[in-house]
């Protein structure tokens, strides 16, 4: 036959009808299935609300798998396209124009300013006993940036003794804003001792936290 035995496996693994190989029925389901990847790859474009709401996340530098996520746990305002679904319409000619800025959005790690911190003390010359994770209030401190234009940030500190995660949202990305998180988390979890944090321009004021 001239194939190989990797591709006669899947050949009767995916194209077999009730675990018996038909070769006219394989070539109709195998028909089918390209019918349903055509029809996919054209969903976005097809339907134009779906279309705007996958290009404005793409715009705003969010993934394809985001934005599947999203449309997951919508409430059925507009179809679902997979992850997959969307990376065919960022191949195909509709999605070129908005896959190239798509591209240009992922070059930058971070959008927000990043800078050297004063009276910082390295993470190397932390209290031992935090390091080794002996002991509950020793934290650890970073931001997740909603897309890459950093339109919404959320704080997410973790106990490193317990593996306790605090959660706060922040709209308006600001140092008093963060204190005020910060402020939160505290009075849910008084026992705060220590904290690990980046260099992040928010924690200029990071003796204060404390």
């Amino acid at each position: 036959m001239g194939r190989s035995v990797c591709a006669v496996s899947y050949e009767i693994k995916n194209n077999s009808v009730l675990e018996k190989y038909d070769s006219i029925k394989a070539q109709h389901k195998a028909y089918v299935r390209r019918r349903n990847i055509s029809y996919q790859g054209k969903k976005i474009v097809m339907q134009t609300d779906l279309r705007e709401f996958v290009d404005e996340a793409l715009s705003d530098g969010q993934s394809p798998e985001a934005i599947a996520g999203r449309l997951k746990h919508q409430e059925k305002t507009l179809p679902y396209a997979s992850k997959n679904t969307i990376l065919r319409y960022l191949k195909s000619s509709y999605g070129k124009l908005i896959g190239v800025k798509w591209k240009k959005k992922l070059k930058p790690e971070r959008s927000r300013k990043v800078s050297k911190l004063e009276d910082r003390i390295f993470i190397d010359n932390r209290p031992k006993i935090a390091s080794n994770r002996r002991r509950v209030g020793d934290l650890e401190g970073d931001f997740i940036v909603s897309g890459k234009n950093g339109k919404g940030i959320l704080l997410v500190v973790v106990c490193r003794k317990l593996r306790v995660v605090f959660l706060e949202l922040i709209l308006d990305v600001s140092i008093d804003e963060v204190h005020t998180a910060f402020a939160r988390i505290k009075d849910r979890f008084p026992e705060m001792r220590t904290l690990t944090l980046d260099n992040d321009i928010l924690f200029r004021m990071h003796k204060t936290l404390l």
